[in-house]
């Protein structure tokens, strides 16, 4: 499947941001960056003799990390490298994946998962809180339902507004078991933490 395939399933928005990214990640100063600091030793050796020749073999940056991630698709070797080398924030990252139809496994435990449909809460496998269903939802239900469409990054900006998020994470933490809520960036931002 070529590049234009790829990217002419998913939105003209995200369209624009990939060929961004992409275009960002294959600067000469990336590559040296993703040379030196991506690859270890093996992986330089694996790839060819030096960056710009491996790159040549490969096709670009995200040729040569397809290349050492087997069964790592183009598109999201280009993804990956954007969130690597900062090009891309957590929200960003979390929907180009979810535009290419690779978003993570809820299964996998490395993130909560909310479902809304039941109201549990789950983390590492285990529940870790259930939360009550309001017809009009609450503010423990917008902020979990905002970390699930995000895909669960480190932190979101507040949903519920600065002035009920002291009472939001008093209420989402209160008998929360493995992970907390805290505001972060002034209360502009809720982050969420192993405990």
């Amino acid at each position: 499947m070529s590049r234009n395939d790829v990217f002419a399933s998913m939105s003209a928005d995200a369209q624009e941001l990939m060929e961004t990214t992409l275009s960002r990640i294959n600067t000469s100063a990336s590559l040296a960056r993703i040379w030196q600091a991506l690859f270890n030793e093996a992986d330089r050796r694996s790839l060819g003799v030096d960056c710009h020749a491996a790159c040549t073999a490969h096709g670009d940056a995200a040729g040569m990390w397809s290349n050492l991630h087997r069964g790592c698709s183009r598109p999201k070797a280009i993804i990956e490298l954007g969130k690597r080398l900062n090009f891309l924030d957590d929200l960003h990252y979390h929907w180009l994946l979810r535009e290419i139809g690779e978003t993570h496994d809820p299964r996998d435990g490395s993130r909560p998962n909310w479902n809304p449909n039941s109201g549990k809460l789950h983390f590492r496998g285990r529940l870790i809180r259930k939360v009550r269903l309001l017809k009009q939802p609450s503010c423990v239900q917008v902020v979990l339902e905002a970390f699930e469409a995000a895909g669960w990054p480190e932190s979101i900006n507040c949903p519920t507004g600065v002035k009920k998020l002291s009472e939001s994470l008093r209420t989402l933490n209160s008998g929360l078991k493995r992970i907390r809520f805290h505001a972060q960036a002034g209360g502009t931002a809720i982050r969420w933490a192993p405990a």
